[in-house]
């Protein structure tokens, strides 16, 4: 932030709305795993998620750790329930006064491919599951 002395900062408080959906994408270490170890893998993030982080903001990328190894996956779409539909945002609140909720998450996983300079097309495999969020 390169802070000075005396320098003013404003601080903005903020209510994120509950979460109902989460899309994540999935790192290429697991996108090739056989669907058993598939439903392990996204059970784990799932957890740590849960158990780990309060709030979750589109567009970042979050460590998680799979087999003892530290991996990344990214927060691709976040969605909230708003007269019994969809809304896309970009930040939630995941937890909150020690509710547990049911939060659905898609799992997806992007190959890009390139079939000439100026196209790339996308191939994706999304699997949805649905799972408490403990607080």
């Amino acid at each position: 932030l390169n802070l000075q002395d005396n320098d003013e900062i404003e601080v903005e408080h903020l209510h994120l709305p509950s979460v109902s959906h989460v899309k994540v994408q999935l790192p290429k270490e697991l996108q090739t795993l056989d669907e058993q170890e598939t439903l392990w893998a996204q059970h784990n993030i799932q957890t740590q998620l849960s158990e780990h982080y309060d709030t979750l903001t589109v567009g970042v990328a979050i460590d998680v750790e799979w087999k003892n190894q530290p991996i990344q996956i990214k927060i691709i779409a976040l969605y909230t329930k708003e007269d019994e539909k969809q809304k896309l945002v970009d930040a939630v609140n995941i937890r909150r006064g020690g509710i547990i909720r049911e939060v659905s998450f898609e799992f997806v996983n992007e190959d890009e491919k390139e079939t000439n300079k100026d196209e790339q097309v996308k191939e994706s495999r999304t699997i949805h599951v649905s799972h408490p969020i403990r607080s």
